[in-house]
């Protein structure tokens, strides 16, 4: 009866330390969450040698970007070139009719406006492969009906437009701060403060095609 009531202790003293362990693991699990939460910004990348661009919105929201340099190398660069030169300072976030999609770069204020230059389309039509999908949060190039007709105009998508995949080039997309985004679907006067990109080690001479008018 003795040794009966030992070992029935001793299960009792394994269960515990088996309880104890499990607790320690889930606390050490959060912890590990947490710490990777803040030094993270609260966003991961799926390539961790990605350009991160970080858009201020003129209410002083910020909205963090993943550019994805193998997908649109040429599209990326561009855009890093401008943003970093303040190109897109300034310029109205202007929503539209359907609210699917916000679109920017617009110097001119009357829908031609341009850098000066136009780049080479990265989408199937067009002969590149890119197999990024235009789902809500997408980055992508706006242009006129030739191929290669972007420049400095882009729009982020509010909803999944797949029906754009393969014809438009899309670049990027939101990994922090659609929330911010979403609001601004029906409202007109928000304008981007400032886009500023870490290149990290992506460097690329784009090329400079010229400037394609409506």
């Amino acid at each position: 009866m003795a040794k009966k009531k030992k070992l029935s202790r001793k299960k009792r003293i394994l269960r515990l330390r088996i309880l104890v362990l499990l607790v320690a693991l889930i606390l050490i699990a959060g912890i590990a969450g947490l710490l990777h939460l803040i030094f993270s910004d609260g966003y991961t990348l799926s390539d961790e040698s990605d350009p991160v661009a970080t858009l201020t919105l003129s209410n002083g929201k910020k909205v963090i970007v993943e550019l994805y340099k193998d997908s649109a190398p040429e599209t990326v660069a561009s855009f890093i070139y401008l943003a970093n030169s303040g190109f897109y300072d300034g310029l109205a976030l202007k929503p539209s009719g359907d609210g699917s999609r916000l679109q920017t770069g617009d110097n001119a204020l009357d829908g031609t406006g341009n850098a000066g230059y136009s780049i080479k389309g990265e989408f199937a039509l067009n002969g590149f492969e890119n197999a990024l999908s235009h789902t809500r949060g997408t980055l992508s190039m706006a242009r006129l009906t030739g191929y290669d007709s972007a420049s400095s105009q882009f729009f982020i998508a509010l909803a999944d437009m797949p029906y754009l995949d393969g014809a438009y080039a899309s670049f990027g997309t939101v990994v922090k701060g659609m929330e911010h985004l979403s609001r601004l679907s029906g409202t007109q006067g928000t304008y981007i403060k400032s886009i500023r990109v870490d290149a990290k080690e992506f460097s690329y001479d784009f090329q400079r095609l010229p400037l394609v008018t409506p």
